[in-house]
């Protein structure tokens, strides 16, 4: 079906293809995304008599498209445009990818081991380049404004990959966010695991301190439940699991303190005066402004007045980005039916490996304001929600990569 076709040429650009690069090939980034937006809409057009859509859904796309209507009327700044985009993004996409529930044709299934491979080698590649970046000391695409990213006299720990998609807080989220599911997946552990410490160190290539912290907690807990609660698990495999997770750590914590990976996280720890007090200091603003301020959301010149005020030049968390934009009546319903979406989504998934994904996806992206910025990030999260649902995911693994007797 030609549906399939555009899905491929789009989730290959949106892959491999992040702003940076957008910007270093000559390519206006805008008209990318419109470009991709539009495809996505031809293909959701297409799959009109196969696609069973969820009410859910149906209500999320409305939503974000009349309230993009409705925001365009009253607010004509480019940045409110722009943040538009990242808002309606995600949902068009994701619409526009046939369901693995729909595996009652062959051409579905697939589709989806290519959307698979197509993921692995994005992974690789993003992961390959970071740590490429990091030896060399020079970034490949540069930031998402075309600025190369050069290591400066302080030292090798002070420099910060920018990889496939610009900024090393979105590179950190996008690998974090495939790392975790790389973890609770059926994969045998010798596969998941390498997979797993490739991110690892793509994170420390990015210095992104709370990505690396985090991680390193989702593999504590992972392990943890591993070993001791998760009765699946034959007491053999638990010793595989406790040598290989201590091997990684060791690794892992030899990179941090000998290898020259990581070093804003050593050398300034989690919090400094500096990216991380702006955290702290963007929620001053209620003590100037109640939350009723922000009902309806304000404008960009009442945004400035604000950021003025506190001093600071951007809010570093996408909640607030929302808020201020959009308001309360945007971001009250816009949570409620992400949250109903993403629940139906995850029907089947265990207990643990929800909460582990939904907890972890969350607290690294609340660190910064990369869901704000671009939609890439949560598609790749719904994308992957879907790739690696329990009940589909061994259809397109072959079986020598899969340890379906243990997880």
């Amino acid at each position: 079906m030609k549906f399939y076709s555009i899905n491929k040429v789009i989730l290959v650009v949106l892959i491999f293809f992040g702003m940076n690069v957008l910007t270093y090939c000559g390519v206006n980034t805008n008209y990318a995304q419109f470009l991709i937006m539009a495809l996505s809409m031809i293909s959701l057009y297409q799959t009109r008599d196969v696609w069973k859509f969820d009410g859910t859904y149906v209500w999320l796309l409305l939503f974000v498209f009349v309230f993009a209507c409705y925001k365009l009327i009253t607010d004509s700044d480019e940045g409110t445009r722009y943040l538009l985009l990242a808002v309606i993004g995600a949902p068009l996409l994701i619409g526009s990818f046939l369901s693995p529930e729909m595996l009652s044709s062959m051409e579905n299934v697939s589709f989806w081991k290519i959307v698979l491979s197509i993921v692995v080698l994005g992974y690789i590649g993003e992961t390959g380049l970071a740590l490429y970046e990091h030896l060399q000391g020079h970034s490949v695409f540069g930031w998402v404004a075309g600025r190369v990213e050069k290591i400066s006299v302080t030292g090798v720990a002070d420099f910060r990959s920018t990889g496939l998609y610009g900024h090393p807080l979105y590179n950190a989220l996008m690998v974090s966010i495939a790392m975790t599911f790389f973890l609770i997946s059926s994969l045998k552990l010798k596969y998941k695991f390498m997979l797993w410490m490739m991110g690892f160190v793509a994170v420390l290539c990015f210095n992104a301190r709370a990505g690396i912290v985090m991680n390193a907690a989702v593999l504590a807990v992972y392990l943890f439940h591993s070993v001791f609660i998760n009765q699946n698990i034959k007491p053999s495999v638990k010793i595989q699991v406790v040598l290989i997770g201590l091997a990684v750590f060791v690794f892992g914590a030899f990179l941090l303190v000998n290898g020259n990976f990581g070093g804003r996280l050593i050398q300034m720890g989690l919090f400094d005066d500096g990216s991380a007090q702006v955290r702290v200091d963007i929620w001053e603003v209620f003590k100037y402004y109640s939350i009723g301020d922000f009902f309806c959301g304000m404008d960009h010149r009442q945004i400035s007045m604000i950021l003025y005020k506190l001093e600071l030049s951007a809010t570093e968390n996408f909640w607030l980005d929302w808020l201020f934009r959009f308001g309360i009546i945007f971001l009250i319903p816009l949570s409620i039916l992400y949250c109903r979406f993403i629940s139906k989504e995850m029907i089947g998934y265990p207990l643990f490996s929800k909460l582990l994904v939904l907890i972890s996806f969350l607290m690294i992206a609340s660190t910064n304001n990369s869901l704000s910025s671009n939609f890439m990030a949560l598609f790749y999260f719904l994308l992957l929600t879907r790739l690696f649902h329990p009940k589909y995911f061994e259809l397109f693994v072959g079986e020598k990569f899969l340890d379906k007797s243990h997880f």
